[in-house]
């Protein structure tokens, strides 16, 4: 069974898909904040709940490193090893520097 977002999780996921759509790179805390008219750290709590939830991932250290995970049709995670930052098994947060 897929976890189910909040309307703030599924619009911050939307608009992450449509920034690297767009830019052919992903965004910063800053300009996801700045769009989503909230302040920076509520954009890294958001994003460390959809790390949790297996919906995003970076690399530590790394700016602009954010991806959404690929899932299957019924909503589960279908991501390989290759998708994981490679200092790590599990999404964590990383501070993105603008």
């Amino acid at each position: 069974m897929a976890m189910t977002l909040t309307k703030v999780e599924a619009a911050l996921l939307q608009l992450i898909q449509t920034f690297r759509q767009e830019h052919g790179y992903s965004p910063t805390h800053r300009q996801l904040a700045h769009v989503m008219r909230q302040r920076h750290w509520s954009i890294q709590t958001t994003l460390e709940r959809l790390a949790r939830k297996g919906y995003v991932t970076w690399d530590r250290g790394v700016s602009r490193s954010l991806r959404v995970l690929p899932r299957d049709q019924s909503g589960q995670p279908s991501f390989n090893g290759s998708d994981l930052p490679a200092q790590q098994n599990t999404p964590e947060l990383a501070t993105l520097r603008p």
